[in-house]
């Protein structure tokens, strides 16, 4: 069996598309608006991150930018952090002066019946869960005075 679980979530952030683009570009800015990072860095299209996991430990969740295409799209997929390796992307619209509309997808490709049935439903949990953690980036970037970095 092969498939796919996705999510997805959309949010208009007041805020222009090259401003919101290079906050989500920065690795850096994760912690402020990603509840569960304790620490992010950038290293070329590396983001280098770790997150507390649900048992109270600290865990890998790095990923490499794979598409970066200034104010209008980008794309990450994920290299560390557990099995699952999702792949995630941003697509960003003017939607008026100062409005930017965001729409943040996450998918994973299941290979094998019998290893990847079980996770559907919770994966499917999971990517919703994450996908509507850009709530907390509009609340960030509508709150700053000065333009993101």
């Amino acid at each position: 069996m092969t498939g796919m679980v996705s999510a997805e979530h959309q949010v208009r952030i007041a805020r222009p598309a090259e401003a919101v683009f290079d906050f989500l570009a920065g690795g850096a800015n994760n912690p402020r608006w990603q509840p569960g990072v304790i620490s992010s860095g950038q290293d070329g299209t590396v983001i280098r991150q770790s997150m507390r996991h649900p048992l109270g430990f600290r865990v890998p969740a790095s990923y490499r930018l794979t598409r970066a295409d200034r104010p209008r799209a980008l794309a990450f997929e994920v290299i560390s952090g557990g099995p699952i390796r999702p792949t995630g992307a941003y697509q960003l619209a003017p939607a008026g002066p100062d409005q930017t509309d965001v729409r943040f997808t996450m998918s994973y490709r299941l290979h094998g019946r019998r290893l990847a049935l079980p996770l559907v439903p919770w994966m499917r949990l999971r990517f919703r869960s994450q996908t509507s953690r850009i709530e907390g980036a509009k609340i960030v970037l509508e709150a700053e005075k000065t333009p993101a970095r």
